[in-house]
């Protein structure tokens, strides 16, 4: 269910907030992980690369530069975020 996959939280720090950003695609990279192969997906105007693995985004390997998609993902300070959920706009 969600409650696996909520992030860790320090009592003395805010729950991280599910967020999503719409954007176009400036860059999408893969890279083959224990057999799954995960995306890599910049936005433009943007310096952080969300991630999504093809099991959980069949449709991720259709994607190109260029395309505008809603990527919902908690927030964290790191250049690669795990993207809860990723859609594309037609």
């Amino acid at each position: 269910g969600l409650a696996d996959t909520e992030p860790e939280v320090d009592d003395d720090q805010p729950a991280a907030e599910l967020q999503s950003i719409t954007g176009a695609i400036a860059d999408i990279r893969q890279a083959n992980i224990d057999g799954n192969t995960v995306y890599y997906i910049l936005l433009e105007d943007s310096d952080v690369y969300y991630t999504v693995s093809a099991k959980d985004y069949p449709e991720a390997p259709l994607l190109n530069v260029g395309d505008t998609v809603t990527v919902e993902f908690y927030s964290t300070e790191t250049i690669l975020i795990n993207a809860e959920s990723v859609k594309a706009e037609k």
